[in-house]
């Protein structure tokens, strides 16, 4: 299960790399490059301007340490979703209901994303780094961010995490489960072995997804903002350090609440082959080993 999560996670993020480091783009417009506000429109016409300024090697920029991230997050997330189902709820053969499956994929969240957050920050800086602060020494700039701030700048902005990722996760893990489960009694998307076709878990990852992250998503957008503060800081902007300062700042700066949205057509765009493709190649990675 271990080695079937750590592959489907990097799969994943690689397949939707550019699409996700244009959401964090989004999510923190307004931080400056060279002085000058960064502002984003369209999705196809920002990807264009990424490749014009950084090349397409540019549209990848921080995949490498959401790699080193999501291969033990995912190992840690689908592990621990089926021992939570177990050690809490027992393994009698009988259907979880869909509050359990929420229990479990929410702590799941929680245990994963508290184990690999100093690397979700630290890929959310490199992502967002238009000035060369940031570059791809994990260890090294772990250590630049502890000394500078302590070692809770390390997990600046896990409340947030924690927050949107217990629902996201839970609501994920809960529909996917039911989906398919519904999909075996009803016969429909079956494979000649009587088993969920993967296409057919590709459209139910695909569908937990963009439910599970809707709900989620303001949280994520103040996470993103937290992580990068001190960068934003730099390029002229306002230090923020609590989550909800953090959302004053960003409700007041954008106008309207709708702004912690920023971000979510792209992540839309990401959410059936990113969650689609993690679910399935975890299926057909655990069949095989």
């Amino acid at each position: 299960t271990l080695a079937a999560g750590g592959v489907a996670g990097a799969c994943s993020r690689t397949a939707v790399a550019p699409l996700e480091r244009l959401k964090i783009l989004f999510q923190v417009q307004g931080i400056s490059a060279g002085g000058r506000p960064v502002r984003h429109s369209g999705i196809l016409r920002s990807l264009g301007d990424l490749v014009v300024k950084d090349g397409v090697r540019g549209l990848w920029r921080g995949n490498g340490l959401n790699c080193v991230r999501v291969v033990p997050s995912s190992a840690i997330q689908f592990a621990t979703y089926a021992l939570y189902k177990r050690t809490l709820f027992g393994d009698d053969g009988e259907p979880l209901r869909a509050w359990q499956l929420m229990v479990a994929g929410g702590l799941a969240g929680a245990t994963s994303t508290t184990c690999t957050y100093p690397i979700d920050l630290m890929r959310a800086r490199r992502t967002v780094d238009f000035r060369g602060e940031v570059d791809n020494g994990l260890l090294r700039n772990m250590a630049n961010l502890a000394r500078a701030e302590g070692v809770r700048g390390l997990f600046r902005g896990l409340l947030p995490s924690l927050c949107g990722i217990i629902p996201y996760i839970g609501i994920d893990f809960a529909i996917f489960d039911i989906l398919k489960r519904r999909c075996r009694e009803r016969g429909v998307g079956l494979d000649d072995r009587g088993e969920v076709h993967p296409l057919t878990k590709v459209a139910c990852g695909a569908a937990a997804g963009v439910c599970g992250m809707t709900v989620a998503f303001p949280f994520d957008t103040v996470r993103r903002n937290l992580q990068v503060a001190t960068l934003k800081v730099r390029g002229g902007g306002t230090l923020e350090t609590t989550m909800a300062g953090t959302l004053r700042a960003i409700t007041r700066d954008w106008t309207m609440p709708l702004n912690l949205y920023r971000g979510l057509g792209p992540n839309y765009a990401k959410a059936a082959p990113s969650v689609g493709i993690s679910f399935a190649t975890f299926e057909y990675v655990k069949d095989l080993l």
